[in-house]
């Protein structure tokens, strides 16, 4: 499959735990932007932007496409860089003005994490970024002193990743010197992943 140069910048972006932006979940409805939810501590949070806004304006631009794509092009750019945002909100008769200055925005692999009972543990594990292993590790380190002794992992609809996050998280649970997995290509040959103690 070819990736274009842009292609490959997104997934980039996607995959490595972070990316420049401003920091809002948004859906396309009815031809406009709503806001999802705003990133905590992100840029749009911290002008006053809230969840259930409509974007109907960017730099006083009504975009002539509405799609994921394109919305995400407009509100991501470099770090320090700024986006004008005409705000709908329900309750006000105007549009409001916000000046939004992107910066870095954390995503997280784990969505979520918790205890279900007394004993038993959930983690819901998104994807395989490049903060995945930690941001799991973490998890068990707090539900362990919650009292975990048993784990729901949850890998509903992850959509995969790199695979050296994938092989330490299951480092986590696999006992010493078992075989995790092992890649086999036409000119490199095979390589094993083996479990350590470290889990």
């Amino acid at each position: 499959v070819y990736l274009t140069a842009d292609q490959v910048k997104k997934e980039n972006d996607e995959m490595k735990g972070n990316f420049d932006g401003i920091g809002v979940q948004f859906r396309i409805v009815e031809d406009t932007i709503a806001v999802v939810r705003t990133v905590s501590g992100g840029p749009s949070e911290k002008v006053g932007i809230l969840a259930g806004d409509r974007i109907v304006k960017i730099d006083g631009r009504q975009p002539k496409q509405i799609t994921n794509d394109t919305v995400l092009h407009l509100l991501k750019g470099k770090r320090g860089s700024k986006v004008k945002l005409g705000i709908k909100r329900r309750g006000i008769n105007h549009l409001i003005d916000f000046t939004v200055k992107r910066d870095v925005i954390k995503t997280n692999a784990v969505r979520y994490y918790g205890m279900l009972n007394q004993n038993t543990g959930y983690i819901k594990l998104e994807e395989f970024t490049a903060t995945s292993h930690e941001e799991v590790a973490n998890a068990l380190r707090n539900l362990k002193k919650q009292g975990m002794n048993q784990l729901v992992f949850d890998l509903r609809d992850n959509g995969g990743g790199y695979l050296d996050q994938a092989i330490a998280i299951a480092d986590e649970f696999i006992e010493k010197g078992d075989l995790i997995v092992y890649t086999n290509g036409r000119f490199r040959g095979r390589s094993d992943a083996y479990a350590t103690s470290g889990g």
